[in-house]
């Protein structure tokens, strides 16, 4: 069995147009649309049947002569589908062909083509393990009434402890026993790589840390992850982004979709390529202090250099999506709609802001001047010219 995670990763990774490409001529026939003539070896196509398109569900193809692409497995012969991997199953098929590649060799071909190792039997194991420590973890939470009670205090619902299958342990560090929740992290395709935990008491005099997470591992990647990833819905069409995991809890509680989280780590490169690949417009959603201000426009400088435009929430100075969730709890998604301004509104706020103060003060400048011309003006319709006139030129009402 390969996990769907996989899959999809060598789908991101292929490019089918250069795949057909080695096959066949394509000419642009609209916005994401190519067309040339089919590429298969049995079909002589004196016309160009063939299409491939790209959208923000990704690749497909079809043949107007052939009538494959669009999956029908009641078609005689069967219609795989439209993807990478439909695309090499058919190309083998054809007269006298001595191989036909199934849909399992194209996936060990396109993941080859692309650098990508075939996943192990030891990385199932593990991903079975680490959902079982997640499970025993979360069901001993349910025995912990102080640990509970930590949680609701936090403004936590039963629901949501059991949404994120929140968990509870207690280890020695540093000579002493600190109870911790642990919050279980998931891939898009719900397995679990690894997990971080918030110290339940927390100061900082403490000598050991508020959070801990998971040592980056075969299957963990602290900078290549993002939490919440397997509650995106792909129809909706932002990602908001946040710095942490109950920053996310707490919105998605509240009915803010699409909320991930960096885990506290600064936004990478393969954070990038993680929202390239779906396809979804990001928002940052950040403290408006001067640490979120930074991390919000070095992220989406990042992002504008490989063509994604992103929008930007500022909230409150000292305030984090998790304080505004608790304040506005449904009202939550309402006011991130209303604060989301865009990249060049973001990039020009501070012009404007240094604008204004200018025009502000050369229209206390000019004032005087302006009351003096308006004394000289009797004629009661010739000052109502000269009034609008003013505020036109000058942003002055008299």
């Amino acid at each position: 069995m390969l996990s769907r995670e996989f899959i999809q990763k060598v789908k991101d990774a292929t490019d089918l147009k250069a795949l057909v490409e080695e096959y066949t001529e394509l000419m642009p026939a609209g916005t994401n649309l190519w067309q040339g003539h089919c590429p298969h070896p049995d079909h002589e196509d004196s016309t160009p049947s063939f299409r491939l398109c790209h959208d923000k569900n990704g690749w497909s193809w079809y043949c107007g002569g052939c009538h494959m692409g669009p999956k029908d497995l009641k078609a005689n012969p069967p219609n795989y589908g439209s993807d990478c991997f439909a695309f090499v199953s058919w190309m083998s098929d054809y007269k006298g062909s001595k191989h036909k590649i199934g849909w399992r060799e194209a996936v060990e071909i396109l993941a080859k083509r692309a650098g990508i190792p075939m996943p192990s039997d030891k990385n199932d194991a593990a991903y079975k393990m680490l959902y079982t420590i997640a499970r025993t973890r979360h069901q001993k939470l349910m025995r912990q009434p102080k640990a509970l009670r930590y949680l609701f205090s936090r403004g936590l619902t039963k629901e949501s402890i059991d949404k994120w299958l929140l968990g509870y342990q207690e280890n020695m560090e540093f000579g002493q026993q600190v109870p911790r929740v642990s919050l279980p992290l998931f891939t898009r395709y719900n397995r679990v790589v690894g997990e971080s935990s918030r110290a339940i008491t927390w100061n900082k005099d403490k000598t050991y840390p508020k959070y801990r997470n998971s040592s980056n591992s075969e299957l963990f990647h602290k900078r290549k992850y993002l939490y919440g990833l397997n509650f995106v819905d792909t129809s909706t069409p932002e990602l908001r982004i946040t710095e942490g995991a109950m920053d996310v809890v707490l919105a998605s509680q509240y009915g803010v979709k699409n909320v991930v989280c960096t885990l506290g780590t600064a936004f990478s490169e393969d954070h990038i390529q993680i929202i390239a690949n779906m396809r979804l417009t990001p928002c940052f959603c950040l403290d408006g202090d001067a640490a979120g201000q930074k991390g919000i426009r070095r992220a989406t400088d990042m992002l504008y250099q490989h063509g994604i435009v992103s929008k930007i929430c500022v909230l409150p100075e000292g305030k984090d999506l998790a304080d505004m969730a608790l304040e506005l709890k449904d009202e939550l998604e309402e006011y991130i709609e209303k604060h989301t301004i865009s990249y060049w509104e973001y990039l020009l706020k501070d012009t404007f802001a240094y604008f204004d103060s200018k025009v502000n003060d050369l229209s206390r400048e000019c004032l005087p001047a302006i009351l003096k011309a308006a004394e000289s003006v009797k004629d009661e319709k010739e000052k109502t010219i000269m009034m609008s006139y003013v505020k036109a030129r000058f942003g002055i009402s008299l």
